[in-house]
């Protein structure tokens, strides 16, 4: 009987990882996470694999390629179930070793599965899901593998739990650096009382800012969440000469907060 394969996301807060995330934890021979994932993103998933018995499990590295592989001027970068399909079945795919000296490939995963192994990759994505996890779970899906996809708690609930701010009634936008960011946001603020949006860089805050002024919508109507949980914790009116933490949130209320 194969394994099935789970693509399990703890969350923003390990404290907040879902009974469902822990389950499948716990159903898992294998537990892997990517070997590039950050210091912090390790760190959550540290903590929460500290609250399961992990006796006779396997904690393990899963590498993916890098470089020209997944880059903007590769042939797959916008396809990223087309690059997961080749990294299951081509060994010539990428550079590099295959099989890796130390850790996991997709390659080894499908060998596992077929020997009943049950899987989980172990994600801690502040958007909830990560798009490399489910790609992976609607490939092997495709192949005749039984799948799971269970999502964390993201960053912007949390964020907005721990400041008291509600996050229903409006729209949600998460910016990024390609085209389109200025209009989309425009069109949110415009036609929306309530938008909440995920920051990823200084400059977006200087285009709410901007798209703000030019509607003459007041800077109080914009409130950033910044680093809550820590010493530099902010939770108040945007301030375009304030630095913020990365992935800050704004939620805007154009009737006011009183």
């Amino acid at each position: 009987m194969k394994g099935k394969f789970y693509g399990v996301n703890i969350g923003f807060d390990w404290k907040s990882m879902t009974i469902r995330a822990k389950e499948a934890l716990e159903d898992s021979d294998f537990i892997l996470y990517d070997s590039l994932l950050s210091y912090e993103a390790k760190e959550v998933i540290s903590n929460a694999l500290g609250i399961i018995d992990t006796t006779g499990k396997k904690i393990e590295d899963l590498f993916f390629p890098e470089g020209e592989f997944w880059s903007p001027e590769g042939p797959i970068y916008n396809d990223s179930l087309e690059g997961i399909r080749r990294l299951f079945t081509e060994e010539d795919s990428y550079d590099g070793e295959f099989p890796f000296p130390d850790g996991y490939s997709l390659r080894d995963i499908r060998d596992l599965l077929d020997q009943g192994h049950n899987i989980s990759i172990v994600t801690s994505s502040p958007y909830g899901i990560d798009r490399r996890c489910t790609s992976i779970c609607v490939v092997l899906q495709e192949m005749g593998y039984e799948t799971e996809v269970i999502p964390g708690i993201t960053r912007i609930t949390h964020q907005a739990a721990m400041a008291k701010l509600p996050l229903t009634g409006g729209v949600t936008c998460r910016l990024s650096m390609w085209k389109g960011v200025e209009e989309q946001l425009e069109k949110a603020i415009v036609n929306s009382d309530s938008i909440i949006i995920s920051v990823v860089r200084k400059c977006h805050i200087e285009l709410i800012v901007d798209i703000l002024r030019r509607y003459d919508i007041p800077l109080s109507t914009a409130m950033v969440l910044s680093d809550l949980g820590t010493d530099n914790e902010y939770v108040g009116p945007i301030d375009p000469e304030k630095e913020y933490a990365t992935y800050s949130t704004v939620v805007i209320q154009k009737c006011g907060w009183d």
